[in-house]
């Protein structure tokens, strides 16, 4: 889906634009040569099913493709498949050859597992040097006749929840929205609700997930002030500590306008007042926008 991003330019002398599009020129040049050096490549795996009994033969085909153009990448010639269970423990795995871009095979299941919900994971040795997150990932089911079921019920799980402030990090003084997301120790989203309160237990704000765990709420930091949020999840409360805030930086704020357009606000602290900010847009590494504009009054 493309996204046209609406903002906002002011005019400057000839010679401060002149330097500012160059700038933006040498922007561009150096997100170029870092993607032509880093190549991401996307894995998709076509199983023959996704509930499988213990001993049984998961059947396969691989499809490697360039994740920036959308098509087939050759230069991987061997791919990894493998099966986690809930710890991320590898209960089987096996290397498939690829050529042009694609591989197929099969993986039987060991007859030890125990019934319940794993992954299927396939990856390559280049899409180590990046995040897992990157890997290709799908849930089967495995069921085992001979063997006890490891399914437990998601009040007995242990829950983290991960806080991401929109633009990096929230600045002290500045208002900044915080996303969350409540997890278990599978990666499933936890529906939650809660409260953030400051180091005197005072109740700032309020916050209740939307989908799959994740939500968020908006918070203005105080200096020298800590802030935490109780987490209630079925009959159980989780405390846990946001990240700092800075003393000093920018924020970042999104905002959806009329369909198709969006209002991208930059707020600084007082020292930034007349920095030129510069906007880069990119989807799938490559460009789609470069725009520049100076920060005033904050």
């Amino acid at each position: 889906m493309k996204t046209v991003v609406g903002f906002l330019l002011l005019f400057f002398n000839y010679g401060l634009l002149s330097a500012q599009d160059q700038i933006a020129d040498n922007l561009k040049q150096s997100f170029n040569n870092y993607q032509s050096k880093t190549m991401q490549e996307k894995l998709f795996v076509h199983t023959d099913k996704t509930f499988y009994l213990a001993g049984e033969t998961v059947w396969f085909k691989v499809y490697d493709m360039d994740a920036s153009f959308h098509r087939p990448f050759s230069e991987s010639r061997i791919s990894y498949i493998e099966i986690l269970n809930r710890e991320g423990k590898s209960v089987a795995q096996v290397k498939i050859s690829m050529k042009s871009g694609s591989g197929h095979g099969s993986l039987t299941i060991p007859g030890f597992v125990l019934s319940g919900d794993y992954i299927f994971r396939a990856y390559t040795s280049w899409m180590k040097n990046f995040s897992p997150d990157f890997y290709f990932e799908q849930s089967i089911r495995i069921v085992n006749t001979q063997k006890g079921s490891t399914v437990v019920s998601s009040q007995k799980r242990p829950v983290s929840i991960q806080f991401f402030p929109e633009g990096g990090h929230s600045v002290t003084g500045l208002p900044c929205k915080i996303a969350f997301k409540a997890t278990d120790t599978t990666g499933g989203g936890q529906t939650c609700n809660g409260v953030i309160v400051n180091q005197r237990n005072d109740t700032i704000t309020h916050f209740q997930s939307q989908h799959n765990g994740m939500g968020s709420f908006q918070l203005k930091p105080e200096k020298n002030i800590s802030y935490y949020a109780i987490l209630h999840l079925n009959d159980s409360l989780i405390k846990q500590k946001l990240p700092d805030s800075e003393d000093h930086g920018f924020v970042m704020n999104i905002h959806s306008e009329a369909a198709g357009k969006i209002e991208i606000l930059i707020s600084a602290t007082a020292e930034y007042d007349n920095t030129p900010v510069y906007l880069f847009s990119q989807t799938r590494q490559l460009i789609k926008n470069v725009q520049v504009s100076q920060i005033k009054d904050g």
